[in-house]
This record gives structure tokens, sequence and C-alpha cells, in this order.
């Protein structure tokens, strides 16, 4: 029978990630710390870890992790939670709600109920702050939830974990084929070795050797930056918030509806840079101006 508890009765633990300056502990390899950019929807981003040596992750054993922890974003998009796997056996974190559920809950069911509508608008109720809002642990021990028995858990995660995996495996893939793609531009346009390029005249500048006819130019001679794009006034409509422009994938996620007429407007074809970060390594878009492209 399903029953109304707060997670604080249903976890053996909720606590917080170490909180404090961390850039002069990073090793090359190590024990893997998480961030809040690791944790995506049901899953951790690997793409920027870091990590950690020994004897700071044996100081941090508040902050220490295990297979079946529930991670949750405090900050930047919080209640954003996913499940340290079995992969990953021992790991620490920063600034992360963490959750230890008892065994009356399942971990991947109270990661399904974070990520869910229903989860981000009771995180988002409960938010704290005032320059930068986040989800504090006091907020997640009082967060009240409605619990089936386990093991009507347990068939709801099956069927969820099933098209999960389903959406990493085509993620993956279209990893791979981004990685193919930006393989072939480098060896095209970089190192000019495209499809019979041994029989092709280059010709030698200042800037490098180009094929007979290709100049360089200004990317804003070449592009409309920012151009004027109209949007509606009123209802709601796609917004694509700066963090999800990733530093190694040409996908755009987790975008938004908002109301609202403010922010740069775009359409289908465009390509969007982020002004802050990250933005061509410099974090500034005025970089347009002094960068120059290959134009045949």
């Amino acid at each position: 029978m399903t029953r109304k508890v707060r997670l604080k009765e249903v976890c053996r633990e909720i606590t917080v990630g170490h909180v404090g300056p961390m850039a002069d502990q990073y090793v090359e390899h190590g024990i893997p710390f998480l961030r809040s950019q690791n944790i995506v929807p049901f899953r951790l981003e690997k793409s920027n870890l870091k990590f950690i040596d020994n004897h700071f992750h044996n100081r941090l054993k508040k902050s220490a992790l295990s297979p079946g922890d529930v991670l949750v974003v405090r900050t930047g998009y919080p209640g954003t939670a996913c499940v340290l796997p079995e992969s990953m056996p021992v790991a620490n974190c920063a600034d992360l709600v963490i959750i230890r559920p008892s065994d009356e809950i399942d971990s991947y069911f109270l990661c399904c109920l974070f990520n869910s509508v229903w989860g981000q608008g009771k995180v988002s109720g409960s938010l704290v702050g005032v320059a930068q809002q986040h989800f504090n642990v006091g907020a997640a021990k009082e967060m009240e939830i409605s619990l089936p028995p386990l093991p009507a858990q347990k068939r709801v995660t099956s069927i969820l974990s099933a098209y999960d995996d389903l959406i990493e495996n085509n993620t993956r893939r279209i990893r791979i084929l981004e990685e193919i793609a930006q393989m072939i531009y480098r060896e095209w346009f970089v190192n000019f070795r495209f499809p019979g390029h041994k029989n092709v005249a280059r010709v030698g500048t200042e800037k490098g050797p180009f094929r007979p006819g290709w100049k360089v130019q200004k990317v804003t001679e070449a592009l409309f930056v920012d151009p004027p794009t109209k949007v509606p006034s009123e209802g709601l409509k796609p917004f694509v918030p700066m963090g999800s422009l990733s530093h190694t994938s040409m996908l755009i996620t987790e975008i938004e509806e908002r109301n609202g007429n403010s922010g740069s407007k775009f359409r289908n074809g465009d390509t969007l840079f982020a002004r802050i970060t990250p933005c061509l390594e410099t974090g500034r878009l005025d970089s347009f101006s002094s960068c120059r492209i290959l134009k045949p």
C-alpha cells in the first residue's frame, strides 16, 4: 500500500558533499571526484571528470560515495539526480546532496522521482538563496513522497531503466559519430588530407597552405553574428540555458520552456555560442572579430 513519507524516514543518511576550495587538490589519476556538472538525469557525465589522491579522499570521509548512493545537484540545475553505479566502487564529491536509501526504497526509484516533472517542481518550491539558489540538505530531508511497496518500485524502475539504457546507447552512438565528424574535419580542412589531395596544388601564404581560390576571411565577414530574429512575445517558447552547450558535443541538451521575450533569439539551423563559458576557450563573444576562417 502506498504511503506518504519524508525522505529522512526512509533513508539511512542525507548529507552534503565537500564544500571548499579544490583547485590545488586535483591529480591526473586517482579517486573520481564528482561535481554538479558530472550529474545529468539518470547517469554520470564523465567527460570532465576530476580526480583526487587517496590521502585527500580519506580526509573527506563524510562525502565518500558508494554504489547505490543517490546524488542530487544542489546548484545550477537543482534536483537533477543519478545513482552512483557499480562500475564506480569508490568516489568522492563536492557540493552535492548525497542520499543513502534504506531497504525500504529503491535507489533508482528515488532517482526517477527527482528527475520527474513532479520532483523538479518539488525541488523548485524548496530552493533557498538570493544570488544563487540551491537545494539544501534540510529541504531534502523534509521532502515528502508517495512510496509504494518495494516490489512495485522494482517494477517501475525495471521499465524506466530499460528506456534509460536505450537512451544512453543512442547517446553513445551519437558521440562516436560526432568524433568521426570532427576527425574528418581536421583531416580535410586542417591537415588538408582530403580525398585526392595529392593531385591538388596548394598555394603557400603566411597563413598556411591553401587550395587555389581560397582566401582568409574574418568570421564576421562570412557569417551573420547575432542576426535579428523575431519570436512571439507571449506564450511559452524554447529557451537554451548557457549550461546546455557542451564542451565535447554538438548536441544541445536540457532545452527549457519559458515565458517572456528576453535573451538572444535564434531559429533552427543557427549555431549557438555561450557568451561567458564555454566560448572558444576565451569566454568572449568578441573573439569572433579576430577569428579567421578559410573561404573557398
